[in-house]
């Protein structure tokens, strides 16, 4: 850990290696360093688990491609980005040169016309992104300018992140004020959890409904577990799209046992047709990131604290007094069926005149818009970019939703144009076919 300046009071926000864990760190490590400027902030990334192939273990073959896309290949992508932000100079850089209008020496006027254009691009280029690399965004936010990766998940992540924190109680000769864990696959040790409060977001329901351990929104669509605007269940018979739906997720104090601990606020977020889990994931951990934020002064001080977390325990024992269901793990033939589900909407530009709005875990133009928001360049060579590091990985995804949808759904996987489909109309009387309908390509999916 490099020399840094030292707080009174400093907090660790951990997060886990994926594109949920870099959308929320960026707005929990920010907002704490432009809010709390006497507050030192760490930061602690998460990486998965590998197996002896170096791939993510993954019991759910249906996840895989979705995993490595996230998650791997994410961090191939962010360390071309790092790389590309090597190559530039800061901002403060770029402004003291121009202010100075000092170009280097030798170059002609037009070369020193193309350098302070160039730098301008450089300029105008970074400061058009929306999200910072877990690398930028400690260079520029955390107190010691650096992120720490753990090498596993589960409860050796758990003790990575511990070994963190003791350095910086040895430095600082006491320890964090707070742990603010915006999801990680780490699994925090018990002692680590004792000493102090470890508050999380979950993607799931932790009240009489509890959607324990992994894949929380996943298993809130799969399952239909599904609310109203006023957190009431839908009923069984709802039918996704006709009308409002809701899913919740949780912040929670963690406990040593996992998902354990008391609920300090549960929130809502809106779920359409259309939406892809990945997108209804984003939105539900930005509900929980603003819970989390608005509850910052309280979780800073001791006394509030202590007092926020007696309430949220002894709300908790009756709350766990009271009938409650759990959500199953992810049943891989369920899932595979939640994915082949589909809904048709009239669309004279679609194939057959039907554009097919189907279940999927990841859309890849929403994924792509996501990692754009990351990159200081141009649209042209973020295309390229994105391309070599996610292209094959976008069409296995492809593929497994068309593969999906063709198992679930033929007749919906013909009006979305699939080629591999073919519709008989047969004669009643007869029984013979008297027409044939085949694509000519695939259309839309």
């Amino acid at each position: 850990m490099t020399e840094q300046k030292k707080y009174k009071k400093y907090v660790v926000v951990l997060a886990h290696a994926d594109g949920w864990g870099a959308l929320s760190a960026n707005k929990v490590v920010k907002h704490i360093h432009d809010h709390y400027p006497d507050v030192g902030v760490y930061l602690v990334v998460s990486q998965a688990t590998k197996n002896q192939e170096g791939r993510i273990a993954t019991k759910i073959d249906d996840l895989k491609t979705p995993r490595e896309l996230k998650e791997t290949k994410l961090l191939k992508y962010f360390q071309r980005v790092d790389d590309r932000y090597e190559r530039m100079l800061s901002p403060a850089e770029i402004e003291r040169i121009v202010s100075a209008s000092k170009a280097p020496d030798g170059l002609s006027n037009e070369e020193t016309n193309k350098y302070f254009f160039s730098l301008g691009e450089q300029l105008a280029h970074q400061y058009s992104v929306d999200l910072l690399t877990f690398k930028q965004l400690a260079k520029r936010y955390c107190a010691d300018q650096e992120v720490h990766y753990t090498t596993k998940g589960g409860p050796k992540g758990g003790a990575e992140v511990a070994a963190v924190v003791e350095e910086l109680e040895e430095q600082y000769g006491h320890g964090p004020e707070v742990l603010l864990s915006v999801d990680t696959m780490a699994i925090l040790p018990k002692d680590l959890l004792e000493k102090y409060n470890c508050f999380s977001t979950h993607p799931g329901p932790l009240d009489n409904t509890k959607i324990e351990g992994m894949q929380g929104t996943l298993r809130s669509l799969v399952n239909s577990v599904l609310y109203d605007r006023e957190g009431k269940p839908l009923p069984a018979d709802h039918v996704f799209g006709e009308g409002e739906a809701f899913i919740k997720g949780t912040l929670f104090m963690q406990h040593p046992e996992l998902d354990k601990g008391p609920p300090i606020a549960l929130t809502q977020s809106y779920v359409c047709p259309g939406m892809c889990a990945y997108q209804s994931r984003d939105e539900v951990y930005d509900a929980l990131t603003d819970e989390m934020l608005r509850r910052l002064p309280v979780f800073l001080d001791k006394d509030a604290r202590a007092a926020l977390v007696q309430k949220a325990t002894q709300e908790k024992k009756a709350l766990d007094a009271l009938p409650h269901q759990h959500i199953p793990e992810l049943d891989p033939d369920k899932f595979a069926t939640w994915q082949g589900k589909a809904i048709g909407f009239v669309d004279d530009s679609a194939p057959h005149g039907v554009d097919v709005v189907q279940n999927e875990i990841i859309n890849p133009q929403y994924f792509k818009n996501q990692m754009r928001r990351f990159f200081p360049g141009s649209e042209a060579d973020f295309d390229r970019e994105f391309t070599e590091v996610y292209g094959t990985t976008l069409d296995k995804l492809l593929q497994q939703k068309r593969e999906r949808l063709a198992a679930t759904d033929p007749l919906a996987a013909f009006y979305a144009g699939d080629t591999g489909i073919t519709i008989r109309q047969h004669d009643p009387n007869t029984g013979k076919v008297i027409a044939e309908h085949k694509n000519a390509g695939y259309g839309k999916s």
